[in-house]
């Protein structure tokens, strides 16, 4: 388990050098930027991730992926309020962008939001059927309106299609709603 822990730790520090070396060969970089942030994120170094993710912005505004990434990082980083403005705006810049509109509808689920939350993870599933946690939570967000049999659609879809986990608990939610 070192030894693997060790390993990671010496790839990550090579992605890393590598991402920052293209931003040094290139500081116009987009996907470097974001890249790179996403990495530090993962180190929990979210000051630097920050500034990365800025920079990415500043050079693509309107990159839904930056955004939700940034928003990820957010909330991650216990900034709700930041991360929903983010992922909103992930959503206007590109409004076909599934995961923009699940990532909403996901923290509004969260909040007890359901309306709200309803329409972006219905969003999220129309571009992207094959998107299981948003048909999953989808589910949740209409239990949580009390629309139990709408709800036991997509949790009985999230059952056939997600993986253990996710099918483990959607059962849990589908019994709720017979």
């Amino acid at each position: 388990m070192v030894v693997a822990v060790k390993r990671a730790d010496r790839r990550h520090g090579q992605a890393r050098r590598n991402y920052l070396e293209a931003i040094k060969r290139d500081a116009s970089f987009v996907q470097a930027y974001n890249n790179l942030a996403n990495l530090l994120v993962d180190r929990g170094e979210f000051g630097a991730a920050f500034r990365h993710f800025q920079k990415a912005l500043d050079l693509d505004p309107l990159s839904a992926d930056i955004l939700t990434n940034f928003g990820l990082a957010r909330l991650e980083n216990g900034e709700a309020g930041d991360a929903l403005r983010m992922f909103r705006e992930a959503a206007a810049a590109d409004p076909m962008y599934a995961e923009a509109h699940f990532n909403l509808g996901s923290l509004l689920l969260s909040g007890g939001s359901f309306s709200e939350a309803e329409q972006a993870l219905k969003l999220a599933a129309a571009i992207e059927p094959s998107h299981v946690k948003a048909r999953h939570n989808l589910g949740l967000a209409l239990l949580g309106l009390d629309r139990r049999e709408e709800a036991a659609g997509h949790l009985r879809h999230a059952i056939r299609h997600g993986d253990g986990r996710l099918g483990k608990s959607a059962k849990k939610y589908l019994s709720m709603t017979e």
